[in-house]
């Protein structure tokens, strides 16, 4: 997994790419504390570089929302990462965003 952040005023934008697997729990979990030192501001994840999502990372991003207690956007899903993504009804826990 690749990322990078951009931060605004009221949001921060999250860039990911590749794929998000188990292996990468340690990097999303070091994301997360980066996350949690931005209180308040809505975090915005744009997933159209992203190939590919296992169960791991859908319990990554779980976790993350339950740290963070920001407003998660997941925007750009394709593919079977957005197969996956609808699939695990974070529609209902996330604001997703074609």
């Amino acid at each position: 997994m690749d990322h990078s952040f951009t931060i605004h005023e009221t949001f921060i934008e999250v860039n990911v790419k590749g794929k998000i697997t188990f292996e990468d729990h340690g990097e999303f979990k070091t994301m997360i504390q980066e996350l949690e030192k931005q209180p308040g501001k809505v975090i915005s994840f744009d997933l159209s570089n992203l190939d590919y999502i296992d169960s791991a990372a859908i319990g990554m991003f779980l976790v993350m929302k339950d740290r963070v207690r920001s407003e998660i956007q997941l925007k750009h899903a394709k593919g079977i990462v957005k197969k996956v993504l609808t699939l695990s009804n974070f529609g209902q826990m996330f604001v997703m965003i074609d």
